[in-house]
């Protein structure tokens, strides 16, 4: 995937995960507040790998999400 491309559905993903509140990790007694993405939090690209920038924040999403992108490159890969 070219750098445009990234940026297009990075920023695009990065809208999306905006939007969604994600469960906060800790206690039962947490189990309701949830946590909203931060700038840190971003899915960025290390050379040819994709990552959130920390993990930890976000519970549950960013395996599937890393999918996600990882097919949404392959099938850029594909098309050549």
């Amino acid at each position: 995937m070219d750098s445009k491309t990234f940026e297009i559905f990075s920023q695009c993903l990065n809208a999306v995960l905006d939007k969604l509140k994600i469960r906060k990790r800790g206690s039962t007694r947490n189990c309701d507040r949830f946590l909203e993405l931060r700038p840190r939090d971003r899915l960025v690209r290390d050379g040819s790998r994709y990552h959130f920038r920390d993990t930890d924040a976000i519970y549950g999403l960013p395996a599937a999400v890393r999918d996600l992108v990882w097919a949404f490159d392959d099938a850029i890969r594909a098309k050549g």
